[in-house]
């Protein structure tokens, strides 16, 4: 494959309609570097990795003069330095954590991001590069959700501030156990987790338990709010 044609063009499809496709940018040694010429985003491969991705139907190959035109009259935007000074390297650290997860599930290429798929990838991959802390299979499949729609931007994966910490301590005990009760039977019991019906069944049990408390004098418990349950989800 010669890659140093100016007109040689990656087609990546995704699940969804969505469509990315990578030019070379640069060639350094075995590394390929590819942008995508719409969001800007920059990826590095071996060649022999992008090799077995076009083998594997992972990625197509094309020209551009077979693509629209107008793809190719945008101009890039330019990749955002991160800086040491405004991330701290805690954060950096999980970015790169979370990419080499991120990059090994794309190589895969996974039907579904689902426990059969997942579940044995993720053991695999905390092995191989000696994680502790591996990640649950929907913490996984989120951090895909979110690199495939920034478009494949690695920076994507910084932590956001409602990933650090946990709000289980501000919940009352009572309501925190209810919100777990949910968030498992929801999860076990649904192929696709709806949160909105889970969150109606959240403050349906807790206000049959307000109902009891206020028979017996206690006061009523206050409910968490939508997006704390959707985090309970995703952790």
């Amino acid at each position: 494959m010669n890659f140093r044609d100016p007109k040689l063009v990656f087609v990546k499809n995704f699940r969804g309609d969505t469509t990315s496709f990578l030019q070379v940018s640069d060639l350094k040694g075995p590394n390929v570097h590819l942008k995508d010429v719409e969001s800007g985003g920059n990826f590095i491969f071996t060649k022999k990795q992008i090799e077995m991705f076009v083998a594997s139907n992972k990625l197509k190959v094309t020209q551009i003069d077979d693509l629209p035109p107008i793809l190719f009259d945008k101009p890039l935007k330019k990749r955002e330095v991160i800086s040491r000074d405004k991330f701290d390297d805690k954060a950096h650290k999980e970015m790169e954590r979370r990419y080499q997860y991120v990059l090994g599930v794309i190589d895969e290429g996974f039907p579904a991001y689902t426990p059969k798929w997942l579940d044995p990838y993720i053991i695999e991959k905390a092995q191989q590069i000696k994680d502790e802390a591996p990640p649950s299979y929907r913490s996984l499949a989120r951090w895909m959700k979110v690199f495939v729609e920034s478009g494949w931007e690695k920076k994507s994966l910084l932590m956001r501030h409602d990933d650090k910490g946990s709000n289980e301590i501000k919940l009352h005990p009572e309501v925190n156990d209810i919100l777990k009760s949910v968030v498992r039977e929801h999860t076990f019991k649904f192929k696709r987790v709806k949160y909105m019906n889970a969150y109606r069944d959240f403050l349906q049990q807790l206000d049959e338990l307000n109902v009891k408390r206020k028979a017996t004098g206690q006061d009523v418990l206050e409910h968490c709010s939508y997006k704390t349950l959707r985090n309970r989800f995703g952790s």
